[in-house]
């Protein structure tokens, strides 16, 4: 939780700020509408979920913050699982969760080195930049529906 190490955070920048502030930032999170209108279109046919590495305090904040249980479930959050996106367990529990195949699933990442565990456990993966081309992806999702 970001409570047991926001002393030493203070303490590495050298100034005691109120954890408060904290909680100002998760509120300040910017979130992707086009993205969550993106997740409502697929979950009329499909599964949509949440697998993220964060802090469970930090994802409880913006489930509630943005009511994120209406748009995606599963949410897997690493702090969760004891693992990360470096490790199989955080995917094998979401697959264990939605009752799927990995060849069933597509992980989506905005970061190329999360995509490698999933891809070697047979999940369909698909980067997706910072240029944030929803119709690009949305094209690419239902190429690998198509597909499979």
């Amino acid at each position: 939780m970001h409570a047991d190490v926001w002393p030493q955070v203070c303490a590495a920048l050298g100034t005691g700020l109120p954890i408060e502030a904290l909680e100002v930032a998760f509120q300040e999170t910017p979130m992707n509408l086009r993205m969550l209108e993106l997740a409502r279109h697929l979950r009329a046919r499909h599964c949509v979920g949440i697998i993220t590495d964060n802090k469970a305090d930090r994802i409880d904040f913006l489930r509630k913050q943005h009511g994120l249980a209406e748009w995606f479930d599963p949410i897997v959050v690493s702090a969760e699982v004891g693992s990360g996106e470096d490790h199989t367990a955080i995917f094998e529990r979401a697959l264990t969760l939605v009752g799927a195949s990995p060849a069933e699933c597509i992980f989506i990442d905005n970061t190329e080195d999360n995509l490698v565990v999933p891809s070697a456990l047979g999940m369909w993966t698909l980067h997706f930049d910072e240029r944030n081309e929803i119709d690009t992806l949305r094209s690419s999702i239902e190429a690998i529906c198509a597909s499979a």
